[in-house]
């Protein structure tokens, strides 16, 4: 085998293509939580940063994954989330405040480390009682310090990495919070009773105001605040209060309950929660408390509710079969797309009729258990592995192969991720990118050779050789890899050698939509028992929207790049695929391939 690049394509006729806005999107996260009260949802940077009381998920505007962090203990359970960079390093940590099922006397304030796991735990009394309402909760300051609030207290901490958690006051708080903000220097603070307090630094309560109703959640609104929940009635409502909190208007809709409540650009009002029907609802409402639209979603509860820089809205809603959390990217009129499974370390090529799941090995089309190339209009599957297999003979008449293939919902490959000498865990994930995208980036760089607008994030992360941007991995721990050694293809605008979306470069890519990754056989070989050929393989999967030929704009392309890293040269060299295909029923498949 010669050591110079040898491409390889497969190609198989399938159906159109249809590019997707990213403008809007719906996604499903196989996240669950013990009680509606363990979610939460805040703005980061371009995107968003979810949690369950067992998992912190972030997202960014085009509703991609780009990290995620899995909690193996059950208890205690996380009940809010603050993501914070070392001043020293930059890296990414998180400070929890984690608390335990039953009523409780104390609860844990903590910094969970990616890598590393729990560090600088301060253990707090107080006394938190039951799950209803989110205790405790976190109010982070300018000034980077934290006001905590549980039930009986509330009190000021600073957080170092280096030194842990100290403790600067402590005041008397005694409410059954459902919901506590910051306004100015006063902590405001409802309950279930419809109980709104102001309370000072102090622990002084400024002023209280009850409405009589169960007030799910309260936020800071022009002149005032708004606030939103459930009348006796079972009826949700929204209430219009002054600055001390008085009531100015109140709006009794024909939903049953509103989980959340925010301010819109528009000088309006949005709310999120759960309509008469059972669906996730989000509703629009004027200035004057009337209802301007409502929208319902899938079955479940919307419990968190953001406005975006584009005047659309993100909700996080909370679904009970099965038990997961929905991301939900709206326009301004509340309009969404189709819902899709969440996807993380793997990516989904689509067409308007196909999709085909890609994962970070080299048997293509398999997820793990399944097949992963579905014929969207029956959700039958078209191929259940198509592996690659390819061995030589050296000088010396030994054997060198690498192999993989699916068997019985298990899987064996004599691969591992990554180009040689990286490490593994760093390229544990596929990439995509499409014409749009990079079409997006190209003019808006080609305006004043900056980027305005934010970089999707497999264009921002795109493993191109010594990309600064690839930094972290997707459970936020640092790339380790030699920078040298990234070698996903680009285009070098400014010819520096150095893949950098800020220069303007962008993916290189096949067609108008494509999913890239590399792996190589320097692992012990599981499947053949053959040595290593020390080789790199590079795969695309790509497909054109090319309308005018119908054969091109039906078609799959697979292209595979085996590079021969080795100092060896290898003798009758022979390459070809593991095939299965899976035509609908798996029972009555009598067409395959052999290598």
């Amino acid at each position: 085998m010669k050591k110079t690049p040898t491409p390889l394509t497969a190609l198989f006729l399938l159906f159109p293509i249809l590019l997707f806005s990213q403008s809007t999107w719906y996604q499903i996260m196989p996240i669950a939580s013990v009680a509606p009260t363990f979610y939460g949802m805040v703005a980061e940077g371009d995107g968003y940063v979810v949690f369950s009381d067992r998992n912190i998920v972030q997202t960014d505007r085009f509703g991609t994954n780009t990290g995620r962090v899995t909690l193996t203990t059950t208890t205690p359970f996380t009940t809010d989330v603050i993501k914070r960079y070392d001043q020293t390093t930059g890296d990414p940590y998180f400070i929890m405040a984690r608390r335990g099922i039953t009523p409780q006397t104390q609860y844990l304030l903590t910094e969970h480390r990616p890598g590393t796991g729990f560090v600088n735990t301060l253990t707090i009394t107080d006394t938190l009682g039951s799950l209803s309402g989110l205790r405790p909760t976190m109010l982070e300051q300018p000034d980077g310090s934290i006001i905590v609030v549980g039930k009986q207290f509330y009190r000021k901490v600073t957080y170092d990495p280096a030194t842990g958690f100290t403790e600067l006051w402590v005041r008397p708080f005694n409410i059954t919070a459902t919901s506590v903000l910051q306004h100015n220097n006063t902590i405001i603070a409802c309950d279930a009773n419809g109980l709104v307090v102001a309370l000072d630094e102090d622990g002084s309560t400024l002023w209280t105001q009850n409405h009589g109703i169960n007030l799910r959640s309260i936020a800071a609104a022009p002149g005032g605040f708004i606030g939103c929940g459930q009348l006796a009635g079972n009826q949700a409502v929204v209430i219009r209060m002054d600055e001390n909190g008085a009531e100015i208007w109140r709006e009794e809709t024909s939903d049953q309950d509103y989980y959340d409540v925010v301010s819109t650009s528009d000088g309006n009002f949005a709310t999120t929660g759960w309509s008469a029907s059972g669906n996730i609802v989000l509703a629009h409402l004027g200035s004057d408390g009337a209802v301007l639209w409502q929208k319902p979603f899938g079955t479940g509860t919307g419990l968190h509710l953001l406005q975006d820089a584009d005047g659309g809205y993100v909700l996080m809603a909370r679904a009970t079969n099965p038990n997961s959390i929905h991301m939900i990217k709206t326009d301004a009129d509340g309009q969404t797309a189709s819902p899709k499974r969440a996807v993380f370390q793997e990516r989904q090529l689509q067409t308007e009729t196909l999709e085909a799941t890609l994962i970070a090995w080299p048997m293509l089309f398999f997820d793990g258990s399944d097949a992963a190339f579905i014929s969207r209009a029956d959700s039958a599957a078209t191929i259940f592995d198509f592996s690659p297999w390819i061995g030589g003979l050296h000088s010396n008449g030994a054997v060198h192969l690498a192999a993989s293939r699916a068997s019985g919902g298990g899987f064996n490959f004599d691969y591992e991720s990554g180009p040689l000498n990286g490490q593994p865990e760093d390229f544990s994930r596929v990439w995509l990118a499409n014409r749009n995208d990079i079409n997006t980036l190209r003019y808006d760089f080609g305006v004043d050779e900056s980027l305005d607008g934010p970089v999707p994030f497999d264009l921002l992360t795109w493993p191109g050789r010594g990309n600064p941007n690839f930094k972290y991995n997707l459970d936020f721990t640092r790339v380790t890899t030699d920078p040298n050694l990234f070698c996903a293809p680009f285009v070098d605008v400014n010819g520096d050698g150095v893949y950098n979306v800020y220069d303007g470069d962008y993916p290189l890519i096949k067609g108008d939509n494509m999913v890239w990754m590399v792996f190589n056989d320097d692992v012990a070989h599981e499947l053949s028992s053959a040595l290593p050929l020390n080789m790199e393989l590079q795969v695309s999967v790509y497909a054109f929207d090319c309308a005018e030929s119908d054969a091109i704009d039906q078609s799959l392309f697979a292209s595979f790049e085996f590079i021969n890293r080795s100092t060896n040269d290898y003798l009758d060299t022979y390459m070809g695929f593991f095939t299965d295909f899976d035509l609908g029923c798996l029972s009555d498949d009598y067409v395959g391939t052999l290598p």
